[in-house]
């Protein structure tokens, strides 16, 4: 009887509201991802970082930019530009796009579920809670850049690449030094907590499973640009 009433104090201490969980994320990670442990929430931070992703593509499609894009692409394959045809193909980017940052959550929680099942056994919902409360980290980023973009007319980054001058070097090397950036690093800390805490993983086996996927997008980008120059 005991024992249980201490298991059911445990529980409640480490019951958090989402808006406490989305605090927890950039003050006390360890202590939101506690309270994931037992009972992995993952629908009210999902819709946040959706909504908050979204932001880039509602506003290329307010703004312009991602009309002009769009036109771009038609005037370098040749195709006739027509009103009906840059108004679908607006719609197209605004719904597809969306529609993609829906999805892509699952697939990359995925794929960091693979490496977590080497060292442990708990569940798929627990790496999909993980990965979307650090993802919290690059919303804010996305909601720093966009307002500095309003206010101040330029793009941001957090990386030594904002100080470079990208006519003046190679596309990979400036691609390389871009990706050093430091909202990656604080959601590679952020995941590499996630992991340890809720999956109970080694030092060796979070900090693998936090860096492997990046690492891996990383060279397709790289090879990627290396094909296309």
């Amino acid at each position: 009887m005991e024992k249980q009433l201490e298991i059911n104090e445990l529980a409640k201490e480490n019951t958090t509201t989402l808006l406490e969980r989305i605090i927890y994320i950039f003050t006390d990670p360890k202590r939101s991802f506690e309270s994931l442990k037992e009972n992995p929430k993952v629908l009210g931070v999902y819709l946040i970082s959706l909504i908050i992703s979204s932001l880039t593509l509602i506003w290329g499609y307010l703004d312009g930019s991602s009309e002009k894009v769009f036109i771009d692409q038609l005037a370098q394959t040749g195709q006739p530009i027509t009103e009906q045809v840059v108004v679908m193909g607006k719609l197209l980017t605004l719904f597809g796009g969306a529609f993609i940052f829906a999805i892509v959550p699952f697939i990359s929680a995925f794929f960091y579920h693979i490496i977590v099942m080497i060292n442990s056994e708990t569940g798929y919902k627990k790496t999909l809670a993980i990965t979307r409360h650090a993802s919290l980290i690059a919303s804010l980023n996305t909601i720093i850049s966009l307002f500095v973009l309003k206010l101040a007319g330029i793009t941001l980054q957090f990386s030594p690449a904002m100080f470079l001058d990208a006519n003046e070097m190679s596309s990979v090397l400036y691609a390389l030094i871009s990706f050093i950036d430091l909202f990656v690093f604080w959601r590679v800390v952020v995941l590499f907590i996630g992991f340890r805490t809720t999956h109970n993983l080694s030092k060796k086996g979070a900090l693998i499973t936090a860096i492997i996927p990046d690492l891996v997008l990383y060279a397709i980008a790289l090879i990627t640009i290396s094909i296309t120059m």
